[in-house]
C-alpha cells in the first residue's frame, strides 16, 4: 500500500497512509514458564528464572507482574537483564513503532500501520486489532507559525558568494473550531 491520496468518498478526499494508529490488547491467565507471545516477528518467552536468552521475560508473581515485565521488554525499558533479557538489534529494529503499556488488568499494544501480535498458549489471549482513522473537513488542522520567518544574509570570506541563513518556528495545532470538524473512527482491523 502506498501513502497518499487515493480519490474522493462521500465528500472527502481520502488519503491511504500505512502509519494509521492500530491497537489490540493483550490479558493473561495464569502465565506459565515457556508461555510464548509473538510481536511483530519478535518472540517472547516467560521464564522463572531469568537466564540469558535474548526474548526471556520474567513471569513473576502474579500475571500483573508478567504484564508490566512484558511491556518493559516491548519498549525496551529499564529492567533489561533483571526483568527480561534485550532482544537482538534486529529485533529491536522491528519493534520500533510499537508502544505497550497498561490498562489497569491489561496489556495494550499500539502500533504505527499494522503489526501481527500471537500466541500458541491458551494463557495468552490476543484481542482484535482496531484501527484509528480520522476523517477531517478542510481547515480542521491549522499549521501555526509561533515566529516570523528570519532570513539572514552573510558574504563569504574571500568569494563573491553568500550565506543565507534563515529560520523560523511552526508548529500544528487543532483549534475548539477544528475539532468539531473532525470525527475519529475506529475500525476493526
Amino acid at each position: 500500500m502506498k501513502n497518499g491520496y487515493a480519490g474522493n468518498f462521500a465528500g472527502y478526499k481520502v488519503y491511504s497512509s500505512n502509519n494509521v494508529p492500530h491497537s489490540r490488547t493483550i490479558s493473561f491467565s495464569t502465565v506459565v514458564a515457556t508461555d510464548e507471545i509473538v510481536i511483530g516477528g519478535v518472540t517472547f518467552t516467560f521464564v522463572s528464572s531469568i537466564g540469558s536468552t535474548a526474548g526471556n521475560v520474567l513471569k513473576g508473581a502474579s500475571d500483573a507482574a508478567a504484564l508490566t515485565n512484558l511491556a518493559a521488554a516491548v519498549n525496551g525499558a529499564a529492567g533489561a537483564g533483571t526483568t527480561y533479557i534485550e532482544v537482538s538489534a534486529s529485533d529491536r529494529a522491528k519493534l520500533k513503532n510499537v508502544r505497550a503499556h497498561l490498562d489497569g488488568s491489561t496489556g495494550v499494544l499500539t502500533t504505527s500501520g499494522d503489526v501481527l501480535v500471537s500466541s500458541p498458549d491458551t494463557t495468552i489471549t490476543v484481542g482484535a486489532e482496531e484501527a484509528t482513522a480520522l476523517l477531517c473537513r478542510p481547515g480542521a488542522i491549522d499549521l501555526v507559525m509561533q515566529q516570523n520567518i528570519d532570513v539572514r544574509k552573510n558574504p563569504l570570506p574571500k568569494q563573491k558568494a553568500d550565506y543565507f541563513i534563515i529560520s523560523c518556528l511552526y508548529g500544528v495545532k487543532t483549534f475548539q473550531e477544528g475539532k468539531e470538524r473532525m470525527v475519529k473512527i475506529k475500525i476493526a482491523a
